[in-house]
């Protein structure tokens, strides 16, 4: 379907840059523009839209589980529910934050421990993970929370294809582990990575899923390392005894 889009330029600024340059690219602006998530469809830009977005937007869904279309569709700055969510931002993320789009955390060890620490009603089930590496070892995934990368960061939690969002764990880049088939839980535009140890018989393993089920992989990259090198065997048993000797010539 066909759609137009609004350029964000006032006049002023147009003509500043036709007077100095002579002309301007508009379908160049218009690529960039939409690839840097600055400019959105004429349907999510009407006059009185919601202010929670922190841009003009029309609702057009009270739900709004992320997805591939990356829509904010309740316009609540975030495809996804903000409130049901743990923001994480490895740039501008604080350790002890409160968690939210507005006061990331900076890790996803941190967002994990609060979830098991919370046992209420009101656990969230989302975490949003910004853009960036997060080199965090002995990752462990064992409360029903799905993982979703792919948003830019603080201050504009908008979610691009471009986005990407790794885990570089240790030996093991992530444990899922311990989860119902009731869980629900989805692993969403993420790389996971895991590195290659130096210890003899480790092996370097990306994903490792125990003991859990109906997890799901969606516009997910899993990157292995090599395992170290096997351990050396154990010494042999000793050989049995040689037979006696042949008797010597004259």
């Amino acid at each position: 379907m066909l759609k137009t889009w609004k350029l964000r330029l006032g006049w002023t600024a147009i003509g500043a840059v036709l007077t100095t340059v002579g002309c301007f690219d508009f379908d160049k602006a218009q690529q960039d523009c939409e690839g840097e998530a600055r400019c959105f469809p004429d349907d999510l830009l009407p006059d009185g839209g919601r202010p929670d977005a922190g841009y003009d937007c029309t609702p057009t869904r009270d739900t709004d589980e992320p997805d591939d279309t990356f829509e904010d569709s309740n316009c609540d700055g975030v495809d996804g529910l903000a409130d049901a969510g743990i923001f994480v931002d490895p740039a501008s993320g604080i350790e002890g934050a409160a968690g939210t789009k507005d006061a990331p955390l900076k890790t996803l060890g941190e967002a994990l421990q609060r979830l098991r620490d919370n046992t209420g009603p009101n656990r969230p089930s989302f975490v949003y993970l910004a853009q960036g590496t997060y080199p965090e070892n002995g990752l462990v995934l064992d409360v029903p929370v799905s993982l979703h990368g792919g948003y830019n960061g603080a201050g504009n939690w908008l979610r691009a294809a471009a986005n990407v969002t790794r885990l570089q764990g240790g030996a093991v880049g992530l444990t899922v582990r311990n989860l119902p088939e009731d869980a629900g839980v989805v692993l969403d535009r993420l790389v996971v990575a895991s590195s290659e140890p130096s210890t003899p018989g480790t092996p370097s393993i990306a994903l490792h899923v125990i003991d859990s089920q109906a997890v799901r992989l969606r516009s997910d990259t899993l990157w292995a390392g090599r395992g170290a090198p096997g351990q050396e065997g154990a010494p042999g048993a000793q050989g049995p005894d040689g037979g006696s000797g042949t008797a010597g010539g004259e």
